[in-house]
Protein backbone atom coordinates (compact mmCIF):
# COMPACT_ATOMS: atom_id res chain seq x y z
CA UNK A 1 0.00 0.00 0.00
CA UNK A 2 1.54 2.97 -0.72
CA UNK A 3 1.70 5.74 2.20
CA UNK A 4 -0.88 8.22 1.89
CA UNK A 5 0.00 11.17 4.30
CA UNK A 6 1.37 13.24 1.49
CA UNK A 7 -1.33 12.64 -0.77
CA UNK A 8 -3.80 13.20 1.59
CA UNK A 9 -2.37 16.87 2.49
CA UNK A 10 -2.48 17.06 -1.20
CA UNK A 11 -5.82 16.18 -1.16
CA UNK A 12 -6.73 18.03 1.63
CA UNK A 13 -5.58 21.05 -0.16
CA UNK A 14 -7.83 20.29 -3.09
CA UNK A 15 -11.03 19.96 -1.14
CA UNK A 16 -10.07 23.09 0.50
CA UNK A 17 -9.32 25.05 -2.52
CA UNK A 18 -12.69 23.79 -4.74
CA UNK A 19 -14.93 23.60 -1.85
CA UNK A 20 -15.80 19.92 -2.36
CA UNK A 21 -17.34 17.47 -0.72
CA UNK A 22 -14.87 14.53 -1.20
CA UNK A 23 -11.63 14.19 -3.06
CA UNK A 24 -10.02 10.92 -3.86
CA UNK A 25 -6.69 9.18 -5.18
CA UNK A 26 -6.72 6.15 -7.06
CA UNK A 27 -3.49 4.15 -8.00
CA UNK A 28 -2.87 1.51 -10.09
CA UNK A 29 1.05 0.72 -9.06
CA UNK A 30 2.76 -2.55 -9.98
CA UNK A 31 3.23 -3.09 -6.34
CA UNK A 32 -0.11 -3.08 -5.42
CA UNK A 33 -2.66 -5.28 -6.45
CA UNK A 34 -5.69 -2.93 -6.39
CA UNK A 35 -6.42 -1.80 -9.87
CA UNK A 36 -8.29 1.53 -9.41
CA UNK A 37 -10.78 0.02 -7.18
CA UNK A 38 -9.04 1.24 -4.35
CA UNK A 39 -9.18 4.44 -2.66
CA UNK A 40 -5.28 4.77 -1.09
CA UNK A 41 -6.09 8.25 0.06
CA UNK A 42 -9.03 10.74 0.58
CA UNK A 43 -10.30 14.54 2.34
CA UNK A 44 -13.57 15.26 3.59
CA UNK A 45 -16.06 18.02 4.13
CA UNK A 46 -17.82 17.57 7.16
CA UNK A 47 -20.45 14.87 7.27
CA UNK A 48 -19.26 13.76 4.02
CA UNK A 49 -19.00 9.34 4.50
CA UNK A 50 -15.62 8.23 3.59
CA UNK A 51 -15.31 5.64 1.01
CA UNK A 52 -12.03 4.66 1.17
CA UNK A 53 -12.39 0.35 1.46
CA UNK A 54 -15.75 0.24 0.09
CA UNK A 55 -14.93 -0.91 -3.63
CA UNK A 56 -18.71 -1.09 -4.54
CA UNK A 57 -17.25 0.04 -7.91
CA UNK A 58 -15.76 -2.76 -9.59
CA UNK A 59 -13.74 -3.08 -12.69
CA UNK A 60 -13.17 1.02 -12.32
CA UNK A 61 -11.33 0.61 -15.88
CA UNK A 62 -14.14 -0.44 -17.50
CA UNK A 63 -15.88 2.82 -16.54
CA UNK A 64 -17.19 5.13 -19.41
CA UNK A 65 -15.29 8.48 -17.49
CA UNK A 66 -11.93 6.42 -17.10
CA UNK A 67 -12.07 5.35 -21.00
CA UNK A 68 -12.82 8.52 -21.72
CA UNK A 69 -9.24 9.35 -19.57
CA UNK A 70 -7.54 6.60 -21.19
CA UNK A 71 -8.23 8.26 -24.42
CA UNK A 72 -8.59 11.87 -24.17
CA UNK A 73 -5.80 12.49 -21.44
CA UNK A 74 -7.42 15.17 -19.86
CA UNK A 75 -9.36 15.91 -16.96
CA UNK A 76 -12.85 15.06 -17.44
CA UNK A 77 -15.74 18.04 -16.17
CA UNK A 78 -19.46 16.69 -15.23
CA UNK A 79 -21.27 19.24 -13.70
CA UNK A 80 -24.18 17.11 -13.20
CA UNK A 81 -23.46 13.81 -12.86
CA UNK A 82 -27.48 12.43 -13.68
CA UNK A 83 -27.19 14.16 -17.42
CA UNK A 84 -23.24 13.36 -17.75
CA UNK A 85 -21.86 11.62 -20.89
CA UNK A 86 -19.83 9.24 -20.57
CA UNK A 87 -22.32 8.21 -17.85
CA UNK A 88 -20.33 7.89 -14.42
CA UNK A 89 -21.08 4.27 -12.86
CA UNK A 90 -24.55 4.42 -11.01
CA UNK A 91 -22.89 3.58 -7.80
CA UNK A 92 -21.15 6.76 -7.39
CA UNK A 93 -24.36 8.29 -7.82
CA UNK A 94 -26.43 5.63 -5.83
CA UNK A 95 -24.00 4.80 -2.74
CA UNK A 96 -21.54 8.00 -3.10
CA UNK A 97 -24.19 10.23 -3.47
CA UNK A 98 -22.05 11.97 -6.10
CA UNK A 99 -23.55 15.02 -8.22
CA UNK A 100 -21.17 17.08 -9.76
CA UNK A 101 -17.35 15.57 -10.39
CA UNK A 102 -14.08 16.41 -12.05
CA UNK A 103 -11.48 13.52 -12.42
CA UNK A 104 -7.81 14.13 -13.34
CA UNK A 105 -5.36 10.94 -15.14
CA UNK A 106 -2.21 10.75 -13.89
CA UNK A 107 -0.18 9.00 -16.63
CA UNK A 108 3.43 7.81 -16.23
CA UNK A 109 5.39 6.16 -19.73
CA UNK A 110 2.15 6.72 -21.60
CA UNK A 111 0.02 4.51 -18.84
CA UNK A 112 -3.16 5.37 -17.32
CA UNK A 113 -1.83 4.76 -13.37
CA UNK A 114 -4.34 6.62 -11.39
CA UNK A 115 -6.55 9.44 -11.04
CA UNK A 116 -7.65 11.94 -8.59
CA UNK A 117 -11.48 12.63 -8.45
CA UNK A 118 -13.25 15.68 -6.84
CA UNK A 119 -16.66 15.11 -5.54
CA UNK A 120 -19.31 17.23 -4.91
CA UNK A 121 -22.64 16.16 -3.07
CA UNK A 122 -25.18 18.57 -2.70
CA UNK A 123 -26.33 19.04 -6.46
CA UNK A 124 -25.16 19.83 -9.70
CA UNK A 125 -22.66 22.62 -10.03
CA UNK A 126 -20.40 24.14 -12.31
CA UNK A 127 -16.65 23.91 -11.79
CA UNK A 128 -14.79 27.45 -12.30
CA UNK A 129 -11.14 27.65 -13.86
CA UNK A 130 -9.66 28.11 -10.54
CA UNK A 131 -11.05 24.56 -9.83
CA UNK A 132 -9.63 23.42 -12.66
CA UNK A 133 -6.62 24.98 -12.05
CA UNK A 134 -6.24 23.27 -8.26
CA UNK A 135 -6.98 20.18 -9.85
CA UNK A 136 -3.79 20.18 -12.06
CA UNK A 137 -2.03 21.42 -9.42
CA UNK A 138 -2.68 18.51 -7.49
CA UNK A 139 -1.85 16.19 -10.44
CA UNK A 140 1.27 17.51 -10.69
CA UNK A 141 1.91 17.14 -6.89
CA UNK A 142 0.86 13.84 -6.87
CA UNK A 143 3.02 12.92 -9.75
CA UNK A 144 6.11 14.61 -8.08
CA UNK A 145 5.33 12.12 -5.12
CA UNK A 146 5.66 9.06 -6.88
CA UNK A 147 9.02 10.41 -8.37
CA UNK A 148 7.14 10.31 -12.02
Amino acid sequence: MVESTPFREILVELLRSTGASRTTLRLDLLDQDAGLDEVVAEALAPGVHSIRGDTSIRNLRDSSPIRFLEEQRTPLVQEDCSTADPAPPPELIELYGVRAQMVAPLVRDDSLIGVISVHYVPGPRGWSAQDLAALQEATERVLRELDI
